[in-house]
């Protein structure tokens, strides 16, 4: 698949979503001791998130850039990297954080890896959505520049397949790992089928840049008031930093049945996932974990980054069409176990932290007398 080896290579995150999805296979190349270097952008750096971060027991790199601008974030990457001396870099995701290492492993010749590569709406001119989300811009970018890409799910990995052919993908394309995301939701099924949810309670979020700017920041409005009319639904509302702000700067009325709190970490989270009888989400990473749990779940925006989820009681809808979406996945049964199965495997069978970890230790050259370490988890 690929001849790439390293010695001393560089792994760089800094996106909120980076940490929960990433914990699991850095953990384990702490607890491995792999010669992996992690360097954190803090693109995303807030004294006020909780989760962000990977524990005091991660020792890693931070540039300090706390900005989203990938032109600044590639010139602090670069300079790191020149000074480093690493033979590799691995970047995860599509936002600046890898966006801006990518440019600047490019720019330097060093080996480029992409993990969750191949992954968004593939409306790369903007001819079906109204405002096409910036993360696919970025993903092109990086695919095109990286030597490998390394797709989480079969729809990515064929997408990849299709791109190349048309010369827009360089590098080799390796099996699909599964998503991250799924591993503690598929562990806690058990518990999700335990726990009888209340139907008073709904889980409510929005944040993504196309409801919140533009011409679509009347998404955030519209978003508020068909939760708020369902009075019969009382909706804890984790506010992500750049909604609560948007709320303060437009005097946006928050109705009395939405609770904001601060942002919950992953652990939090999931324990909400399993009380509440129904979601509203634009976040991709809770498109997965409440999709799986499953419990029903509207996504205020129309185009689905995670089509292998999709069914009759996850469904995508208008901000202004939220009520009526929410009164129809709620009137529909539970996918079947076969379906259940099938995006079951899609996502890894709960093994994806576990794949994405040996990926990256099979590029990774250790020190001991054999020249390669065999892992395993």
């Amino acid at each position: 698949m690929t001849e790439l080896q390293f010695e001393n290579p560089a792994l760089f995150y800094g996106a909120h979503a980076n940490y929960a999805r990433m914990g699991g296979f850095v953990g384990a190349i702490v607890e491995h001791g792999l010669p992996v270097q992690l360097v954190d952008t803090e693109q995303h750096w807030d004294p006020d998130f909780i989760g962000a971060g990977f524990g005091e027991n991660v020792q890693a790199v931070n540039l300090g850039t706390r900005t989203s601008d990938s032109a600044v974030i590639s010139q602090a990457a670069k300079s790191y990297l020149d000074e480093a001396g690493h033979d590799g870099v691995f970047v995860y995701g599509d936002t600046a954080s890898a966006l801006g290492p990518a440019l600047a492993a490019n720019e330097l010749g060093l080996p480029l890896v992409h993990l969750e590569a191949g992954f968004r709406t593939y409306d790369r001119d903007g001819k079906r959505m109204s405002s096409p989300l910036p993360e696919e811009d970025i993903r092109n970018k990086i695919d095109r520049m990286a030597d490998v890409v390394v797709p989480l799910l079969p729809s990515a990995r064929r997408a990849l397949i299709d791109e190349k052919t048309r010369g827009l993908v360089r590098g080799s394309i390796t099996e699909a790992t599964g998503h991250p995301l799924a591993d503690p939701v598929l562990a806690n099924r058990p518990m999700y089928g335990a726990v009888q949810p209340d139907e008073g309670l709904g889980l409510f979020t929005i944040h993504r840049k196309a409801n919140l700017t533009g011409e679509s920041r009347s998404g955030l409005a519209d978003a508020l008031g068909q939760v708020g009319g369902m009075r019969h639904i009382d909706w804890l509302f984790p506010v992500y930093p750049a909604t609560g702000k948007l709320i303060e700067a437009a005097g946006l009325h928050v109705p009395s049945n939405v609770y904001p709190v601060s942002p919950l970490d992953h652990a939090a989270m999931i324990d909400k996932i399993a009380y509440a009888s129904i979601a509203v989400s634009d976040s991709a990473g809770l498109q997965v974990e409440i999709g799986l749990a499953p419990r029903p779940l509207v996504v205020p925006r129309m185009e689905a980054e995670y089509p292998d989820l999709l069914c009759e009681s996850v469904v995508m809808a208008q901000p202004s069409d939220i009520a009526s979406a929410v009164q129809l996945v709620r009137s529909v049964p539970a996918p079947t176990a076969e379906r259940l199965a099938s995006i079951d495997e899609a996502f890894g069978n709960g093994a994806a932290s576990v794949n994405l970890f040996r990926f990256i230790a099979s590029l990774t050259v250790t020190k001991d007398p054999a020249g390669q370490q065999e892992y395993s988890l």
